[in-house]
């Protein structure tokens, strides 16, 4: 039996599985599940059958209790409310790698962090964080993202130095338990020992060592919200999301300083709340989402932006003010959304060689004006 709940808005205190023997996986992250964890959680599970029960993210207090001590490396807890943890779970006979780490391999204690929530290797300790209050702190940011330490304006500063030397292995996989990686269609050599240059669609930068330059995992049952941590892979140029049932979040997208092109069409995306800060980005492909309301003015920021496609949407108008400002891009497509505007007015950048803005609500006639600074040797499809 498998029980997935994962990310559904749940509420209320955790139910403790005990009458179910048979189950296999329980999948109850990313809800706001409150109250302390039940001493009889879990307690009839068939030991030889359980793999796996996903409690993160969501707003479990109190202690982690003993009884669990025989199953705990298969059980995540990170990113609650927790306080404390039950003296038997960090006896030293309990858990292998409880031997190796302590109780950090069970979750980080209050003041330090590690992206997975606990320690998962020698060179993966849990990092010191001053305002982790909990077990179990996965990240170590501010409320926008950003690194909580100051950092200086500088476009060559390596940030991998203020995230405490969190390697390009320990963000994917962060990335991965936020993602529920263990139901990926495809999770070929994740979490493993491997060079994460072999993980299933992640590219390394040739010849430097374990530095992810592109993630391409569309298509493969991503859930939850990828990590803000993921902006802050230093060499990362290509992120390729696209058709999964997952959020998304540009917090912090700023960091993400060689990141230029952004594939996450066919997702849960309904935000593009801080996709301004964007550093370089030259393709965004948000098609087929939940985005509604007027189209964010934060694009016409996107200085380097070649392709925009926002179409299958529900925008509503006007067209954003500043458009012209988009001085790179050549290709927009805006098509069956809810724009209601007239294009009087509407200044498109002179750079445009196509444009659909077909099946939305636009009104009037087509002005003289209309693309008329476009050079007359252009090669326009509209």
């Amino acid at each position: 039996m498998q029980s997935t709940v994962g990310s559904v808005g749940l509420s209320g205190p955790l139910i403790d599985f005990s009458q179910l023997s048979n189950i296999r996986r329980i999948d109850a992250k990313g809800n706001s599940i409150s109250g302390t964890i039940p001493p009889t959680l879990l307690e009839n599970a068939n030991l030889d059958m359980f793999e796996s029960g996903d409690f993160s993210s969501n707003k479990l207090s109190g202690t982690l209790p003993g009884n669990l001590a025989q199953m705990i490396s298969r059980l995540n807890f990170a990113d609650n409310l927790i306080e404390s943890l039950d003296n038997l779970l960090c006896n030293s006979h309990v858990e292998d790698s409880v031997k190796q780490f302590g109780c950090d391999a069970i979750l980080c204690a209050p003041g330090k962090y590690n992206p997975t929530g606990h320690q998962t290797s020698p060179k993966n300790a849990c990092m010191s964080c001053s305002n982790a209050e909990y077990y179990g702190t996965s990240t170590c940011l501010d409320a926008t993202g950003f690194p909580d330490v100051d950092v200086k304006d500088d476009d060559d500063y390596d940030y991998s130095i203020i995230l405490g030397n969190v390697t390009d292995r320990d963000i994917l996989e962060s990335f991965y338990y936020a993602c529920d990686g263990y139901h990926w269609w495809n999770n070929d050599n994740w979490i493993s020992g491997t060079t994460i240059c072999d993980w299933e669609g992640i590219t390394c930068v040739a010849g430097n060592g374990e530095t992810v330059e592109s993630i391409n995992l569309g298509s493969n049952n991503l859930v939850g919200t990828p990590p803000a941590a993921l902006f802050s892979l230093p060499n990362l140029s290509s992120l390729s999301l696209y058709s999964n049932p997952m959020g998304f979040s540009f917090s912090g997208i700023a960091n993400a300083k060689l990141l230029t092109h952004i594939y996450l069409d066919a997702t849960k995306i309904d935000s593009l709340t801080g996709i301004g800060d964007a550093p370089s980005l030259v393709v965004l492909n948000v098609r087929f989402n939940n985005l509604s309301g007027p189209i964010p003015n934060e694009l016409t920021n996107l200085k380097h932006l070649r392709y925009l496609a926002i179409s299958n949407n529900s925008f509503k108008g006007p067209f954003p003010l500043g458009m012209a400002n988009l001085e790179s891009l050549e290709d927009l497509s805006m098509s069956n959304n809810q724009i209601k505007a007239s294009l009087v007015g509407v200044q498109f950048p002179i750079s445009l060689r196509s444009i659909d803005i077909s099946n939305n609500e636009l009104s009037g006639v087509i002005p003289d004006s209309f693309l008329l600074e476009t050079p007359i040797d252009a090669k326009l499809s509209i």
